[in-house]
């Protein structure tokens, strides 16, 4: 389980905040590469920076699930794979683009192999991770009722006469 958190952790860190901040940069135009210096691609590094302190805020959180906000990511990640696959087989199927690189129909079936697998993965990860966010929500509000009833059995085993439910009982010394 560690491994797992400290794998998604650098993923998340590293590599997404990376992608995320190339791809503002190519939508909005900026320049972004880390070859460039902070003078030259200062929306490339802000986003960046963004991207990063707002993964720490998160992290920050006091008693959030972290464990819960991981596995929400990886199916999240899982579930887009499959789309961003199914584009880049499109783009090597361009001979303009791709030139003497691009799929022959043999790739094209291996290609559409791999994407099919990825999807029947996925889907099994999805409905897995979805019963765990279930039993993990049901089992909290079960917890939350389960800690009310024991605590009421409890003021009730430990009431003496004349004590209504709730109050602290007092204390008698022996004298």
């Amino acid at each position: 389980m560690a491994i797992g958190l400290f794998d998604a952790g650098l993923l998340g860190a590293i590599c997404l905040s990376l992608a995320s901040s190339w791809a503002f940069g190519e939508v909005f135009g900026w320049v972004h590469s880390l070859n460039n210096k902070i003078k030259k691609a200062p929306w490339f590094y802000a986003s960046y920076m963004l991207a990063l302190v707002t993964a720490g805020l998160v992290v920050l959180i006091p008693n959030a699930p972290l464990v819960l906000i991981t596995l929400f990511v990886q199916v999240v990640a899982v579930t887009l794979l499959p789309a961003a696959l199914v584009f880049l087989i499109l783009l090597l199927n361009e001979k303009e683009v791709m030139g003497a690189h691009a799929n022959t129909p043999l790739l094209n079936w291996i290609n559409g192999g791999i994407v099919g697998v990825i999807i029947v993965i996925s889907t099994f990860y999805g409905a897995r991770s979805a019963r765990l966010l279930l039993r993990f929500f049901t089992h909290t509000a079960a917890s939350a009722s389960r800690a009310k009833r024991i605590d009421r059995t409890r003021g009730a085993l430990f009431m003496t006469r004349g004590q209504r439910p709730g109050a602290v009982p007092a204390c008698r010394s022996k004298a």
